[in-house]
């Protein structure tokens, strides 16, 4: 287990693949911390393998009712329906915001995602469903 603050216990670029599912969809805060942790790891040329809520999760909510009734009690969230497109880049819907540890579900749009990670690593592929068919996976490689 992890800390939410960035930190791997492990050597600068002595890793060549970094898996993260299911994290980067409730990092809020420290998005730009990891990313940053992640780098250092990487070896040159290495990639890492993270999922997150994409606009491509968000036409899919439906399809997820838990998860649709528990987005349903934010305001942010008023006004979705699956043809209506994510109101922001990035979204945010905190539950619990004075913890820093599992308290938010995020959204990245890949625009996002190419622009703001982008400046960090190559962005070499974005995959819709990639993860429960309902995650989308970015890899990332880390430029020489």
């Amino acid at each position: 287990m992890l800390s939410p603050f960035p930190h791997f216990p492990i050597a600068d670029r002595s890793v060549t693949l970094c898996v993260g599912l299911s994290v980067f969809t409730h990092i809020d805060a420290y998005e730009s911390g990891w990313l940053a942790e992640i780098n250092r790891v990487l070896a040159d040329g290495g990639y890492a393998f993270l999922t997150i809520h994409s606009e491509d999760t968000w036409t899919l909510l439906p399809d997820q009712p838990r998860f649709l009734e528990e987005l349903k009690k934010f305001p942010l969230f008023e006004g979705y329906g699956p043809d209506v497109p994510m109101p922001a880049e990035r979204l945010v819907f905190a539950w619990s915001p004075h913890s820093i540890e599992y308290n938010c579900h995020v959204f990245c749009h890949s625009d996002y995602i190419r622009r703001i990670w982008g400046k960090w690593f190559e962005v070499a592929d974005i995959l819709p469903r990639a993860h429960h068919n309902f995650q989308t996976a970015v890899i990332l490689r880390k430029r020489h």
